[in-house]
């Protein structure tokens, strides 16, 4: 899931006939949070249990210019992907290609047979043992520090 935050500037909310299950003030910030995060207003009104048509009503609302520009703002902010952990690395998967020896090269190739295979394996073990290796090391280190 994405981490919903909040936008930069809140603006101040707009102010209509006191509903419970309207749009409070609370449901407004929670609306751009997730418009800026998710980048769609169908999402967004998704997430804070309203439907577009009334997102679209409160942008158009006489009092709303705040909103209105924090919900431009929240569309043409830059968006940060996050790079995944190793760990997110080492639970994923691969596709590597190989050529067969002997097959797909020179005169001896068989018309149309390229000699090449794909597998589809996790990625974990080359990755998860690079890891325990730097945590080793990093343990290492520190004993000696300790010791010294």
């Amino acid at each position: 899931m994405i981490p919903l935050s909040p936008p930069p500037s809140p603006p101040p909310p707009v102010v209509l006939r006191a509903r419970h299950d309207g749009w409070t003030p609370e449901r407004q910030q929670s609306f751009l949070a997730a418009l800026a995060a998710l980048r769609s207003i169908t999402a967004a009104a998704a997430v804070v249990g309203l439907s577009v048509r009334s997102a679209y009503n409160l942008r158009d609302h006489p009092a709303a210019a705040a909103f209105r520009a924090a919900w431009e703002a929240a569309l043409t902010q830059p968006v940060v992907v996050p790079k995944p952990s190793r760990l997110d690395q080492a639970l994923g998967r691969e596709t590597v290609t190989r050529l067969r020896p002997g097959l797909g090269r020179g005169f001896g190739a068989a018309i149309g047979s390229s000699g090449a295979y794909t597998i589809d394996r996790p990625v974990a073990a080359r990755v998860l043992v690079r890891l325990l290796a730097r945590a080793e090391a990093n343990v290492t280190k520190a004993q000696k520090r300790a010791e010294s």
